[in-house]
């Protein structure tokens, strides 16, 4: 169970690597060893993208605007697409500069 002074700290490490989409810059910093998990949020006016460690911590994230779900629909499911290759080719690179070796990532559809 999380203290709120670890809730802090964890939301505040989140808030640091989580950057706006067109900043295009993403920066792991420390080294990576075991699977990622990569989360992904449609939400009304953003798109978020992040990326946590084998111990559920953020190592980095990216948001953006984008208008592609009203309502809690879909609505531009290409735009969507689009938007969200776009923000996962900045965090692909530097997970590869971190590691020359693929590394597993865990896919899991939440209902």
């Amino acid at each position: 169970m999380r203290t709120s002074e670890n809730l802090t700290a964890y939301l505040r490490h989140a808030h640091d690597v989580i950057l706006p989409g067109n900043n295009g810059a993403v920066k792991i910093d420390r080294p990576i060893s075991g699977k990622i998990h990569v989360g992904v949020d449609l939400g009304t006016a953003y798109l978020v993208l992040v990326v946590l460690d084998d111990a559920l911590q953020p190592l980095a994230g990216v948001y953006q605007f984008a208008e592609v779900v009203k309502d809690g629909l879909v609505v531009d499911f290409i735009g969507a697409v689009e938007c969200l290759r776009h923000m996962k080719s900045g965090w692909k690179n530097a997970l590869a500069a971190q590691s020359p070796v693929r590394l597993p990532v865990t896919r899991r559809v939440s209902q």
